[in-house]
């Protein structure tokens, strides 16, 4: 019996581009053995503008890893 490890905290990479990092962790999501989930950390400052590009950073890592249910979104608050 195989348990594997139940999930994976992840913080959202700094940087405005995530490309690279979401097809790293798409190739990982690909592998049908692999039963992890992926929690992805976003930090909140409370600026508008800010807080928007990085709620879109999660939403082109979830597009390129095709709206994976193994990845999970984890909010906080600053």
């Amino acid at each position: 019996m195989h348990l594997g490890v139940p999930g994976v905290s992840i913080d959202l990479p700094a940087g405005r581009n995530i490309d690279n990092f979401a097809r790293i962790l798409n190739q990982y999501l690909q592998n049908v053995h692999t039963s992890t989930k992926f929690y992805i950390r976003m930090v909140v400052s409370g600026k508008f503008e800010e807080d928007e590009l990085t709620y879109n950073k999660f939403t082109v890592l979830k597009q390129i890893c095709g709206h994976s249910q193994q990845l999970a979104l984890i909010i906080e608050l600053g």
